[in-house]
């Protein structure tokens, strides 16, 4: 896990801060299969994963080992984008 970022109070933002936030996160598909195992088969406790991971940008790190890297952006305008890509948990289909 890498984390790094940074948030800055703005009283003209939307949700009063404006912030970017990098992620880099070895081992997300363990975290998924441990999700759908204690989940006991619901899927609405996998589907926030399963979302994010659809957002990430994979590679593979220096052991082999798959990396999932988020970037996160929160604008001044409330908008929250993953790489790029518009977030919008609301938008998450109905299981």
């Amino acid at each position: 896990l890498n984390l790094g970022g940074s948030v800055k109070a703005d009283t003209s933002a939307m949700m009063g801060a404006i912030a970017s936030l990098n992620l880099d996160l070895v081992g997300f598909d363990t975290i998924l299969g441990l999700a759908q195992m204690f989940g006991g088969g619901d899927p609405s406790t996998t589907a926030p994963l399963e979302m994010l991971k659809q957002l990430s940008n994979r590679t593979t790190n220096g052991d082999g080992q798959p990396l999932d890297s988020f970037a996160i952006d929160l604008a001044n305008t409330g908008d929250v984008t993953v790489n790029g890509k518009p977030f919008n948990p609301m938008a998450m289909p109905a299981e």
